[in-house]
């Protein structure tokens, strides 16, 4: 996908999709969390491979999809930044959901499904300001030795 994405203007809207390699949700001095994610949509190299960054007011729509599903579907706007370029995700999609809504009812199934509003139910009824407390629910992973 970076091979599409590198002839992308620097500010424009693209969906991207793929399998998560890797996802990061280093802390911030603000005390908000950011999510980084990269997906590779299969092609050949690092040319499969799309950087995505979710900054904490898209994560009500798109961290427990980042976290918990393998094949993602994004959307978000491209920032390039010299040879660099990123996605600033704005929402996340589990797309084995959408391949299974299109195997049992088509076109139409996939528009209504996409259609539907999308939640994290992990932060349901929280107010933004409480996102900063740690504890149950957080939406970030934490292994051994790590700060988070």
């Amino acid at each position: 996908m970076r091979s599409s994405c590198s002839r992308c203007s620097s500010v424009g809207r693209s969906p991207v999709a793929g399998a998560k390699v890797a996802i990061q949700t280093p802390p911030m001095r603000s005390g908000w969390r950011t999510i980084f994610v990269s997906l590779d949509d299969g092609s050949q190299g690092e040319r499969g491979q799309v950087d995505l960054t979710f900054f904490d007011d898209t994560h009500e729509q798109a961290a427990s999809t980042l976290v918990h599903h393998f094949l993602i579907l994004a959307r978000g706007t491209v920032s390039r930044r010299g040879q660099s370029v990123t996605v600033i995700g704005t929402l996340a999609r589990n797309l084995q959901k959408i391949a299974d809504a299109h195997r049992a009812g088509g076109t139409a199934a996939v528009l209504a499904l996409l259609n539907q509003p999308t939640h994290d139910t992990s932060d349901h009824g929280r107010e933004a300001g409480d996102r900063r407390q740690a504890g149950a629910g957080r939406l970030w992973q934490a292994s051994p030795g790590s700060p988070g």
